[in-house]
């Protein structure tokens, strides 16, 4: 009998964690991380070229962990996708602001293709990237005062159907 209470509490709280959520993602960069992870095949690591395409089977959509920036340099971005598949990234500062020189937001889309652009670096500075009309991932690029870069978002971005 115990086993069967364990089962059925066990189903409702998978149930439970799949359907909690919200439409749109905002995200500090909290997750502690000494060292960025290792760079792999077909795997963007730092902004650069525009477009680029992954190897088959390889781990371009796989998010990995963000730098730590500590709680005096966190900055907010909010990434959304909407119906048509567009990525809209918004920067919303956050208490290293004055520490920003430079963000880039890169999409890794489900069809194997890249693209990066630059997002302002006033408040409500917003960007909207082609993404695809699957989960892509999107990872966030901030270049800081120290002159070193970071990753301060890296997660999926789902396709939100009506």
């Amino acid at each position: 009998m115990n086993c069967r209470i364990y089962a059925l509490f066990a189903l409702i709280m998978s149930i439970a964690l799949v359907t909690a959520g919200c439409t749109g993602t905002q995200t500090q960069t909290t997750a502690p991380s000494a060292t960025a992870a290792p760079s792999q095949p077909g795997q963007v690591q730092t902004p650069g070229a525009a477009a680029t395409t992954a190897a088959a089977g390889s781990t371009f959509l796989l998010p990995t962990e963000v730098d730590a920036l500590g709680p005096e340099r966190l900055l907010n971005v909010n990434i959304e996708k909407d119906y048509l598949g567009r990525i809209h990234a918004t920067f919303q500062g956050g208490p290293g602001l004055l520490n920003v020189r430079k963000l880039a937001v890169t999409v890794n889309r489900a069809d194997g293709t890249s693209a990066t652009a630059d997002l302002g670096i006033k408040v409500d500075d917003t960007i909207t990237l082609d993404g695809t009309k699957e989960t892509d991932r999107v990872i966030v690029y901030a270049s800081l005062a120290d002159g070193k870069t970071y990753k301060i978002y890296d997660d999926f971005a789902p396709f939100r159907s009506r």
